[in-house]
Formats: C-alpha cells, structure tokens, sequence
C-alpha cells in the first residue's frame, strides 16, 4: 500500500489541538514558509516547535533525506528552487528543530560569531614583546624606550607611558 502526499496548496497544517495536528502538512507549510521567505524564521520556528511536540508524544523521528520518512519528503518537495547542498543544509537545521527541539535558524554560525571573541582571540596577547636571545638588558631597556616614546602609543596610554618612562631612567641609573 502506498501513501499519497497531497499537494503543498491542498495541504493545510492544523495548530489548534494536539491531536489534530498533520506532521506531513505541517512540514509541507515549513518548506513553504522557506520558498516564500516572507517571516519564515518565526514561522519556521513556531511550526518546528509543533512538530517537535507532536513527533515527541507520537515517538516519531524525522527520517534523513535519503531515508523514506514521509514528513522529510513533504518539507524537501517545497524546496525546489534550492540548489543541492542548500537543501542539505536546509534539512539538516529542520530535522534538528524537530527532532530536538532545537531553533530553527539557518544563519546560526553569525550570530555565534557576532561579539563572541574567536579562539584565536582569546589567546592572544593583547601585547607582544620580542626580545632576541642574547640581547643586553641596556639594549632591551632603549627598544622598550623607543616604543613608548611613539607618538601613538603616547596618545593612548599617556599615563602608562610616563610611568614605564620613569621605571627605565630608575633602571638606567638617570
């Protein structure tokens, strides 16, 4: 026996009542949300998280894009105008949302990345100093000079400048 998906236009999801609730309908209104773009993310969201519900109560489990699970078919039909790795892409975030619970974002990495400091950032120095092996403690004390003396750095560390200016003339014997 086999089973028909109905036509995303005739295929209308009903969110009032648990029970009443159409998971194939629904994730046809998903893909549908996506074709159109117009507030999907709200609504991709909102739907995700009924299906979540509804799959959670019924023990189902949205199936991967190669497998025959009949809500994965009815999201992917409405992707059409996708290229193949979007809809891969696509996918991916919509059986997580459903399967997990997770949010449905498909722009997730930006805003992990916007203010949050990188690896690379949170371990660098915030000052570097170089000092070649074998260099004379006179010769360190002028580079360090010469760096402080920089009109920029005078600029915006003023005070530090004069205080680390003070320490090399103690260290120098001025």
């Amino acid at each position: 026996m086999t089973t028909k998906i109905k036509p995303a236009s005739t295929a209308k999801p009903v969110t009032t009542g648990k029970a009443l609730l159409n998971p194939v309908a629904t994730a046809s209104a998903i893909g549908i949300a996506k074709r159109e773009g117009d507030t999907f993310k709200n609504e991709a969201n909102r739907l995700c998280q009924l299906l979540h519900q509804h799959c959670k109560t019924k023990k189902i489990t949205i199936g991967t894009l190669k497998s025959e699970c009949k809500i994965m078919a009815a999201f992917i039909n409405e992707l059409t105008h996708l290229g193949e790795q979007s809809i891969k892409n696509v996918a991916t975030q919509f059986r997580g949302a459903v399967n997990e619970g997770k949010v449905f974002d498909l722009n997730k990495n930006r805003a992990e990345k916007k203010g949050a400091t990188t690896k690379t950032n949170a371990t660098k120095p915030t000052v570097k100093l170089i000092i070649v092996k074998g260099t004379d403690s006179y010769d360190v004390s002028r580079g360090l000079r010469n760096a402080l003396n920089d009109k920029m750095f005078r600029e915006h560390y003023g005070e530090l400048a004069a205080f680390l200016i003070d320490a090399l003339d103690e260290f120098e014997g001025k």
